[in-house]
């Protein structure tokens, strides 16, 4: 802010003041100033396990986020192929560093404060992983400042593994066979991309059935437990289509077979369910 002054009819400035010690006096019982900053966020020192090998459930990326000239850390954003997975302030500053309001000619975000936000912090940011397919997906991570500088500082690929492991059945006599299968899918197609088998009974049997579509030539296959891991293993890369169902039983003798439906569905995980038949 500039403050001059001048005097129309050629008289000093401090001439004739009420306060003597006074040349010019202005006072302001409030004001809006848009606050503008020539720097962006920085960030450094990227870990955890939202970053490693095979990430599942909740990831999290732990990183130094820094601006030592700006208005401070406002605002962390986690996106995952390009769609926005989780937003959130890392620290308020005792609430110095939430949002009054919003300006309406500019769109700028209102604070009671000169600094407002911490200008170095370390953020832990959640990297939510559970809807998604299987494989591999695209990371970013931007950082606000209270001016609304934004800046990515952290783009890269990253590999999800979050297998769905169907339901066993419960009760005597029960086979309590498991299955924990790895999906991918995009739109109407999900691929099956490995399946393994827990508590099969070795004395036991395994048949699978599919119907719909997309299902392979072969609709019914049926072995017997020491031969599971090659028919799992015929199962592996199949593209399915939704609405189409895999079906496998478990049979053993003097035991309740096990009856499990898989129904592929468009865009998410196929339903496991257990039927009676």
């Amino acid at each position: 802010m500039h403050l001059g002054c001048t005097s129309g009819t050629g008289t000093p400035c401090d001439a004739n003041g009420n306060n003597s010690t006074d040349w010019a006096r202005i006072e302001i019982d409030w004001t809006r100033l848009l606050l503008a900053s020539s720097v962006s966020p920085q960030a450094t020192g990227f870990n955890g396990s939202g970053v490693e090998r095979n990430v599942r459930g909740t990831g999290h990326v732990v990183f130094t986020a820094s601006e030592p000239y700006g208005p401070g850390i406002y605002e962390t954003a986690v996106s995952l192929d390009g769609r926005l997975a989780w937003t959130g302030t890392p620290d308020t500053n005792s609430g110095e560093c939430i949002p009054v309001g919003t300006d309406a000619a500019t769109g700028a975000l209102m604070f009671d404060h000169q600094q407002p936000c911490l200008d170095t912090e370390v953020v832990d940011a959640p990297v939510p992983t559970a809807g998604l397919p299987d494989g591999r997906h695209e990371l970013a991570i931007t950082v606000n400042d209270a001016a609304g500088d934004s800046s990515t500082v952290l783009d890269q690929t990253i590999t999800t593994s979050n297998p769905q492991v169907t339901p066993a059945a419960t009760g005597r006599g029960a086979i309590r066979a498991a299955f924990v299968i790895s999906w991918s899918w995009n739109g109407a197609r999900t691929r099956l991309r490995s399946i393994s088998v827990r508590r099969l009974p070795r004395n036991g049997r395994m048949i699978v059935s599919c119907t719909g579509t997309g299902c392979p030539r072969s609709k019914i296959r049926s072995e017997p437990a020491r031969r599971a891991a090659k028919l799992l293993a015929g199962l592996t890369g199949r593209t399915l289509r939704d609405g189409d169902r895999l079906r496998i039983t478990v049979t053993a003798p003097h035991r309740r077979a096990e009856h499990i439906r898989l129904q592929i569905r468009s865009n998410q995980i196929p339903l496991a369910r257990l039927v009676k038949r």
